[in-house]
């Protein structure tokens, strides 16, 4: 079997959509996560050291993000870290159930 080549990464085209994406962040108009993933996504993935299943499930659903992810993002695209947390946070919650766990609590006497 023959041995696959690795995607070329271009880097003027990645340094572009890194700039693009700090700027976008910085001027927040990122609505959704995925902004980002359908941008670059060839180079964002080896940036990130993201397999495509893993890049794909990361921004469809920003609460898989890890802690490590962030920081990495951050690092290459030179954005702050509180700031993609943030966007990270509010799209996690905008797409979420409350977690209710009011059935594992007692109730109080006399009630």
């Amino acid at each position: 079997m023959a041995k696959t080549e690795p995607y070329k990464i271009n880097p003027d085209k990645l340094k572009s959509t890194l700039l693009s994406i700090k700027a976008r962040f910085e001027s927040n108009t990122i609505q959704k996560m995925t902004d980002i993933s359908d941008m670059y996504s060839t180079g964002l993935k080896k940036a990130l050291g993201m397999g495509h299943d893993s890049f794909v499930t990361k921004f469809s659903d920003p609460g898989k993000f890890t802690v490590e992810d962030i920081l990495k993002l951050s690092d290459i695209s030179d954005v702050d870290k509180d700031i993609i947390w943030k966007r990270i946070v509010e799209e996690t919650e905008a797409n979420r159930t409350r977690h209710d766990i009011s059935h594992l609590l007692s109730k109080p006497k006399g009630e």
